[in-house]
């Protein structure tokens, strides 16, 4: 694999976050950082350099991803930390990545909080070996992300080898800056997205400590990534190595968002007549209707909404007395006019009296 496009799936797997619903400058939090467990993403990349227009800083922009080729598919799940081989190495980590990759699994492990996300490592088996690598320092994304974010982003390990009659110490660090410095509409072949696009601009250095020698190998990189907090991660590119020109047309690394599954994508949840509950809405995301269910222990007056998420009401599902008992409720995307909603998040909330449950969805067009 070129540098660049090792650099690029580096940088891939330390920005998976979440996006807006109209062209607007959005902001990124980290509740929309995190993407739940049991989520699916596939992602395809170009095999060889492929043509892309940047663009230029600034918003809102439209770019238009959808005629590169793509022949080189990767599935990540979001999982449970205490599922994976490392999770001991890990103990603060509370969002994990698993992808396949030919005959290997390998897992990035995040800790994300209200003000940052913290790319910590990553560990991989194949067959016959595992091995992991806790970076020092790990890699910091301030948060909540907005245009105009600029940061320091660094991370990297050591490691040590032993060679007769040496013993070998070999680094890997990263080091730039990363500016939050456009925004707008992607176009991909699974649909629109509203981004923030980060643009990194970073130094790798790779060094070797021998007994009586040691030499190092720098190279630097620009890459770009679009962000949507519907989905995560939706384009990144890479430069070649030593790149200088910021609006390069020629990508040494390529990759999109092939496709997206929330979680109880296709299954309801299980829920239980004898509780309060609200079930995650199947499928999620979805286009454009789906299935919301949910459970009342008393009789009373209960209420469905849906919300956008600024707190505005969008349509109105439920809103009379309820039996105890398992109900459920089909929204078709529309607002309380009968006219089709945009592609982003929304909110349902379940209300009964002072009691509320509320949870997060998809639509994607």
């Amino acid at each position: 694999m070129k540098k660049s496009g090792l650099f690029g799936v580096f940088l891939g797997a330390a920005l998976f976050v979440l996006a807006g619903t109209s062209q607007a400058q959005i902001e990124i939090t980290w509740d929309e950082y995190m993407l739940d467990v049991g989520t699916v993403i596939e992602k395809e990349s170009a095999v060889d350099t492929v043509t892309v227009d940047v663009g230029s800083p600034g918003g809102p922009h439209t770019w238009d991803f959808t005629s590169q080729t793509c022949a080189v598919v990767t599935e990540t799940r979001v999982v449970e930390r205490t599922t994976t081989p490392f999770a001991d190495q890990f103990p603060s980590a509370n969002f994990v990545l698993e992808t396949d990759s030919a005959d290997s699994l390998h897992w990035h492990y995040h800790q994300v909080t209200p003000s940052f996300s913290e790319f910590q490592g990553w560990g991989w088996q194949i067959p016959d070996t595992s091995v992991y690598k806790r970076f020092s320092p790990p890699g910091r994304t301030p948060l909540p992300l907005v245009y105009g974010s600029s940061y320091h982003y660094e991370w990297g390990w050591s490691d040590t080898m032993e060679a007769d009659p040496d013993t070998i110490i070999y680094s890997f660090q990263t080091c730039g800056r990363h500016t939050v410095d456009a925004y707008g509409t992607v176009q991909i072949p699974l649909g629109n997205f509203e981004t923030l696009r980060i643009a990194s601009f970073d130094t790798i250095t790779i060094t070797w400590i021998m007994e009586d020698m040691s030499f190092d190998v720098t190279t630097t990189h620009i890459n770009y990534s679009w962000l949507s907090e519907d989905v995560g991660q939706v384009v990144c590119i890479g430069s070649d190595i030593d790149e200088t020109d910021l609006n390069f047309t020629t990508a040494h690394c390529f990759s999109r968002l092939k496709s997206f599954t929330g979680i109880a994508d296709g299954e309801p949840m299980s829920l239980h007549p004898g509780d309060f509950q609200l079930g995650q809405n199947y499928p999620n995301p979805f286009n454009p209707m789906t299935t919301i269910e949910y459970a009342v222990p008393n009789e009373g007056l209960f209420q469905l909404k849906i919300y956008n998420t600024a707190g505005q009401l969008v349509k109105t599902l439920v809103d009379e007395v309820k039996a105890p008992g398992k109900y459920s409720a089909i929204w078709d995307g529309s607002n309380e006019a009968g006219s089709p909603v945009a592609t982003g998040v929304y909110l349902y909330r379940l209300r009964a009296g002072d009691d509320q449950i509320t949870r997060k969805m998809v639509i994607l067009k």
